[in-house]
This record gives structure tokens, C-alpha cells and sequence, in this order.
């Protein structure tokens, strides 16, 4: 019969295992959560694909530069975007406390954020067009990770509808999971550039830049649209419904 000190002396020890063990759980569980294609289950493959089903490559052939861009693609710029019904709550809610003594100053944050939203649409949709005129697609030459969001740090989703590229070919789906900032170097007619990627990981999307501006440069899932052309190498229009009902809401 085991005397009273061993017998809590194993008791004691037992204690001490399943709390360790608990610590490792802990440990292993925080070290998932950061690592890459890690944050949500299914979200992010190991390749770097949020989305994991495959799809086969598609070959398209562009024109010589300039070329014309559709009507269309100008005005999807108009399209709603989370960010902004996320910075209408953030204006409606955030100097509550000034409007309630003072609703005079009511319409100046709306209108500084009418100001901001008009400049950042305008310049957007001139980069867009630039390239979709001037641009060429261009050899990717590095991909460096420059963040990756974690619970503690940086950026992160939650069902936000985000775009991913394989080639030519882009999915859109609703993701949850760490925001990713790449850095992408290129070169296009000789010319070098960089630019830099928010939101999901890149991984072989084609990227397209502008021969009349080399810094100007955007991957095909940075266009809110699909991108194809004719058998002449010209731009298709391929603005999605969805894209008019939302830009017909941004007017109204």
C-alpha cells in the first residue's frame, strides 16, 4: 500500500503533465492560427490557393498597344465596395457624440467622404484604363511576401468577397481568413517594375502593365470584371449584372 506522501506526490505529477500538456495544445493551436494557409480550415490551400479547386490554364493573345477600352469597364468603376459601406458606419457612428450636441457639423464628414471616395474611384479607374490601353503582360521575375495578418497583427477578412488568379482565369468567392501583402517585380518591354498586392495570396495570376508607364501595372483580378478579348486581341466586355445593380446604387 503506497504511503500518503507518494500517493500525492503522483497526484502532484499528474496534475503537473495535464498541464503541460494543455500548454503544448495551446502552443501547437497558436502556431497554426499564424502560419499560412492555416487561418481558416479550407481556406487557403498549401500552395498558396484560397480556393482550391483547379483549373485548366487559358491562353489569351493581346493586341498591340494602345488599344480601345470598352465603355463598360469605365463605368464598372462605379461599382460599390465594402470599404466604403464600412467607412459610412465608421462616419455615422464614431463622432456620435459631436452630432448629438452639435448636428449642424452633420454633413461634413459625408461630404469629405463623398471628396475621398470620388478621388480614389477616379484615379483607380485611370490606372485601370491606362493599362488596359497601354499594357502588355508582363514576366513576373520575383514574389516576396512582405505580411501576412494574424489574429494579433495586420489584416484580416471575414466574409469579404475577395478574387484570386490562376493565368487568366479568376475566382470569386466569400473568404475569411489573414490579409496578405506581396510585392511582385516585373518586366514588361525591357522595363522593370514593382507592385505591391493586397488581400489573398498571389499565386501565377498574369499580370498586366502599362509600356507608356512600366510603375503602372495591375493583376487581372485587380479588375472588379473579367477580362477578355476577340480574335483580334481586343478587350471583350464582361461586366458582370451584379456589378451594374451596384453601381446604379452607388449613383442613387
Amino acid at each position: 500500500m503506497a504511503e500518503p506522501g507518494s500517493e500525492e506526490s503522483v497526484e502532484m505529477r499528474l496534475a503537473r503533465l495535464e498541464r503541460e500538456l494543455a500548454e503544448l495544445r495551446a502552443s501547437k493551436e497558436l502556431r497554426e492560427t499564424s502560419a499560412t494557409g492555416r487561418f481558416v480550415r479550407a481556406s487557403v490551400d498549401l500552395d498558396g490557393g484560397a480556393f482550391s479547386a483547379k483549373r485548366p490554364s487559358v491562353i489569351k493573345h493581346l493586341s498591340e498597344p494602345p488599344r480601345r477600352v470598352p465603355i463598360a469597364f469605365r463605368l464598372a468603376g462605379l461599382s460599390w465596395k465594402w470599404w466604403e459601406a464600412f467607412a459610412v458606419l465608421m462616419t455615422l457612428t464614431t463622432p456620435l457624440a459631436v452630432w448629438l450636441f452639435w448636428p449642424s457639423t452633420l454633413p461634413i464628414p459625408f461630404i469629405v467622404l463623398l471628396l475621398g471616395a470620388a478621388i480614389f474611384r477616379s484615379r483607380s479607374v485611370g490606372i485601370r484604363t491606362s493599362v488596359l490601353k497601354w499594357g502588355k503582360v508582363a514576366t513576373v521575375t520575383a514574389v516576396n511576401t512582405a505580411s501576412v495578418g494574424t489574429y494579433f497583427s495586420g489584416t484580416t477578412y471575414n466574409n469579404i468577397r475577395l478574387a484570386q488568379a490562376t493565368g487568366w482565369t479568376v475566382e470569386r468567392q466569400w473568404y475569411s481568413g489573414p490579409g496578405h501583402t506581396t510585392d511582385i517585380e516585373y518586366t514588361v518591354d525591357g522595363a522593370s517594375g514593382m507592385m505591391r498586392m493586397h488581400g489573398l495570396p498571389y499565386t501565377s495570376g498574369v499580370i498586366i502593365a502599362s509600356t507608356k508607364d512600366p510603375s503602372k501595372a495591375l493583376c487581372v483580378s485587380d479588375f472588379p470584371y473579367d477580362l477578355d478579348v476577340d480574335s483580334n486581341g481586343d478587350w471583350v466586355s464582361t461586366v458582370r449584372p451584379g456589378l451594374w445593380l451596384g453601381a446604379c446604387a452607388t449613383v442613387t
